[in-house]
């Protein structure tokens, strides 16, 4: 018994030294149902963004979806739109709630700690633990009404009546 361990331990070592039998990395991007992804910049400042949109499988109401902007979209939107989904897949939740979930992030190569902290925090803020600029929360805002809400409407009826904004820490500052 410990003979047979033995040659699969060793086994198992050379299989994981040589690379066989180990998970290999994707060849393609992880895509999601109904996500699509866009490259704007913002029209007043000329600052670039990376903005997931999801769009229900549902029909839109007649109104128009619900819409959830979510800050930080690099790292919340997958969450946020999990989170959607699950709750409008619940029986005790009207048939007809559909919501689109729009994450508002970076391209990549932006340092996002400095491009967060422009674009989520007001003018004036001049906290000494904050190193990077900030004060853009104003522009920030104007992209998203201005350039970033007529962008999700042309992809995805929107009703202008239901819609939201979440943010986690500066992000949270931003919606408050």
């Amino acid at each position: 018994m410990l003979k047979n361990l033995c040659q699969l331990l060793l086994a198992f070592s050379f299989m994981a030294a040589t690379g066989n039998g180990c998970a290999q990395p994707a060849t393609s991007p992880l895509t999601v149902p109904g996500v699509q992804q866009l490259e704007l910049a913002a029209s007043g400042s000329g600052l670039a963004y990376r903005v997931f949109v999801g769009i229900p499988a549902k029909p839109a109401p007649e109104s128009g979806y619900a819409v959830l902007y979510v800050m930080d979209g690099n790292a919340m939107f997958l969450t946020a739109l999990e989170a959607v989904r699950a709750f409008e897949r619940r029986p005790d939740v009207p048939k007809d709630l559909a919501t689109v979930v729009v994450g508002i992030g970076y391209p990549e190569g932006t340092d996002i700690a400095v491009a967060r902290t422009f674009d989520l925090t007001p003018a004036g803020g001049g906290n000494p633990r904050v190193r990077a600029p900030g004060g853009g929360a104003d522009d920030f805002l104007r992209f998203i009404s201005q350039d970033l809400a007529p962008a999700v409407d042309s992809l995805a009826k929107a009703d202008p009546s239901r819609q939201g904004i979440f943010g986690h820490s500066f992000g949270g500052l931003f919606v408050l």
